[in-house]
């Protein structure tokens, strides 16, 4: 009994520090001094999996570099820029922790949050998420994320925390709920609030990049948005239908309208204006409600081809099974 339990506390032991990363090659090394800084003081095993995103700079090199130092670290590489949520997914299915911190390697995501994440997890949190405070993010930025949380809880059944930031750390349980869900267009941040798990909120400064800037560009903050939207509401397609019908009962009424002054009143004037007002407004409707429904059909036929989520170049660290190792000394 008593081994049995050693062994538990052991494999209990197990933080898994997943880090995507794409041409971060002017902040990474600093990232990984300030990452092993902290996690060197853990009472934990931790696994520690960059993520390379496509770089062409030489962020990748640069992390290799880094294994002399810490030979524990491992490394996934894309063979092009899949994007960011598809990393993430890719550290998750990699990953052999009973608890995994995803983060930034940007250090705008602080490691030195990294032990209060683990306390709360061990508190009984089964998610565990950050919530920036946007001291040093762009008003534009600012602006255009409330926006979006406000929407998106306007038009969706569940409810999505404003300013919630991809760092965080959820356990083993929700890891394989989220492993069993097959959807190709991942919105992690509404994936892991669909999922219900008992949640605490941790609230962190966010810092100046490091160095570079933003590799979230104004349209992919777009299809980010956009993919938020589709995956959790189908209330804009019922917006759609319902807007149909309203201007199916106003045509109605129209056409009686129409018809009554054709019989009826000898002083029929044209109406060239109302009708053309009347042509534009129904067709721009029609083109925008024809791409909300072909935005819905495009992720089906995504779903469809049922082609993998991103294709892995290469993967260093894995062979060396560090964890299992040490856990069967």
């Amino acid at each position: 009994m008593e081994e049995k339990g050693i062994k538990e506390m052991c494999r209990k032991k197990i933080v898994s520090i997943i880090i995507p990363f794409y041409n971060e090659g002017e902040v990474i090394r600093d990232f990984v001094i300030q990452l092993f800084a902290v996690i060197e003081d853990l009472a934990f095993t931790c696994e520690v999996i960059f993520i390379n995103d496509g770089s062409d700079d030489d962020s990748e090199e640069i992390v290799k570099s880094c294994r002399s130092d810490h030979p524990e670290l491992k490394i996934v590489s894309f063979t092009r820029n899949f994007g960011h949520q598809y990393a993430l997914w890719a550290g998750i299915e990699a990953a052999e922790g009973d608890a995994i911190i995803m983060m930034d390697a940007d250090l705008q995501h602080p490691p030195s949050l990294i032990p209060t994440l683990i306390e709360r997890w061990l508190n009984g949190s089964m998610v565990v998420q950050t919530v920036r405070k946007d001291k040093h993010v762009l008003l534009f930025k600012k602006m255009t994320s409330k926006i979006f949380y406000i929407l998106l809880n306007m038009i969706s059944s569940y409810k999505f925390i404003p300013s919630s930031a991809d760092f965080r750390l959820i356990d083993r349980r929700v890891v394989n709920e989220l492993l069993r869900l097959q959807e190709s267009d991942i919105f992690l941040r509404g994936l892991i609030f669909w999922l219900g798990f008992e949640t605490s909120f941790v609230e962190f400064d966010v810092e100046k990049r490091g160095a570079g800037k933003s590799k979230y560009s104004f349209p992919k903050m777009i299809r980010f948005a956009v993919s938020g939207v589709v995956s959790f509401s189908l209330l804009p397609l019922r917006i759609t239908a319902i807007f149909g019908l309203i201007i199916s009962v106003l045509s109605f009424f129209v056409a009686i309208d129409s018809v009554y002054a054709k019989l009826f009143l000898s002083d029929l004037s044209p109406g060239w204006t109302s009708l053309m007002v009347g042509v534009f407004f129904i067709g721009g409707l029609s083109m925008i409600f024809l791409g909300i429904i072909g935005e819905y059909l495009g992720r089906i036929v995504l779903e469809v081809k049922n082609r993998p989520k991103f294709v892995i170049k290469e993967s260093v660290g894995f062979e060396a099974k560090d964890i299992d190792l040490k856990c069967n000394e």
